[in-house]
């Protein structure tokens, strides 16, 4: 389900409502399918850490270049971010994921008004 969403994250022009519900049925019934049947257990064994790994490189590849292609149009923008970023990286009363999250949210809220 992360690969489903992060795909329509990264591709959100190309993937439609529609594409995005047939797969989560799809894979609902699948993996119910696969935990009735044991085959979960099989599919585990025979998965190895460097497979998961290059999907989960693979996905980070397509979210950085979509935040690349987005960060184009408002580069200052992404330059506070960044900066935000750097500030906050060591920091461990407020995480700089949840910081710069809070700035894109002020960010669109921003936008959103314009």
């Amino acid at each position: 389900m992360k690969a489903i969403g992060g795909m329509a994250i990264a591709h959100a022009g190309t993937i439609t409502p529609g594409m995005i519900w047939g797969s989560g049925i799809f894979t609902g019934l699948f993996w119910l399918l696969m935990g009735i049947t044991g085959a979960v257990t099989w599919i585990e064994k025979i998965t190895t850490k460097p497979v998961v790994r290059g999907i989960m490189l693979g996905l980070g590849l397509s979210f950085i270049m979509e935040g690349l292609r987005m960060m184009k149009g408002q580069p200052v923008f992404a330059i506070g971010g960044v900066v935000l970023i750097l500030f906050l990286l060591n920091n461990r009363r407020l995480p700089a994921m949840l910081a710069l999250l809070g700035y894109g949210i002020v960010l669109a809220f921003i936008q959103s008004q314009s």
